[in-house]
C-alpha cells in the first residue's frame, strides 16, 4: 500500500479520521498550555533524564532560551495540530509532529527501562499515526493537500 489510492473508501476515512484526531490531541494539548495560568517546560526540562538532557537542563538556567521552549512547545503543538486536522501540508505536518514528538523522547525517552508503576507512553502510539499518515498522502485521499 504505498498509494492512498489503492486504499478503499472506508480506509481512507478511517485514515483521515485517524489524523484528524491525533491533531485534535496535539492542538488540545497546546491549548491548554496556551490557556493555563503560568505553564512551563521548565520542570519537565529539569528533569531530563534522556540522551539530551544535559542540554535540555541548560536551556532552564537561560530566561530567553526557556521562554523559546515554552512559545515553541505551546504553538508547534496548535500550529500542527491545526495542519493535521485540515489536512493542509499533511507531510510537513506529519514530519513537524515527528520531531517534536522526538524532541519529547529524547528528554523522557519512554524505554529501555520503564520505572515502576508507569503506563505506556501514549506518544508512541501517535508518532507510529503521524509517521504512516505521513507515508500514505492522505491528504491527496481528498484532495486537500498537493505536499
Amino acid at each position: 500500500m504505498s498509494s492512498a489510492n489503492s486504499l478503499t473508501g472506508w480506509q481512507q476515512f478511517m485514515l483521515v479520521l485517524f489524523r484528524f484526531c491525533v491533531g485534535w490531541h496535539l492542538f488540545y494539548q497546546g491549548m491548554g498550555k496556551l490557556r493555563a495560568a503560568r505553564w512551563s517546560a521548565e520542570p519537565y526540562l529539569k528533569s531530563a533524564d534522556g540522551p539530551l538532557a544535559a542540554l535540555f537542563q541548560r536551556m532552564t538556567e537561560n530566561r530567553a532560551w526557556l521562554s523559546v521552549a515554552d512559545q515553541a512547545t505551546i504553538w508547534g503543538l496548535m500550529i500542527l495540530g491545526v495542519l493535521l486536522m485540515v489536512g493542509l501540508f499533511t507531510r510537513a505536518a506529519s514530519l513537524g509532529a515527528i520531531a517534536l514528538l522526538l524532541l519529547f523522547y529524547l528528554a523522557h525517552p519512554p524505554f529501555p527501562v520503564r520505572k515502576p508503576g508507569a503506563d505506556r507512553d501514549p506518544g508512541s502510539c501517535r508518532e507510529s499515526v503521524v509517521r504512516y499518515g505521513k507515508d500514505l498522502r492522505i491528504g491527496h485521499a481528498y484532495k486537500i493537500s498537493k505536499t
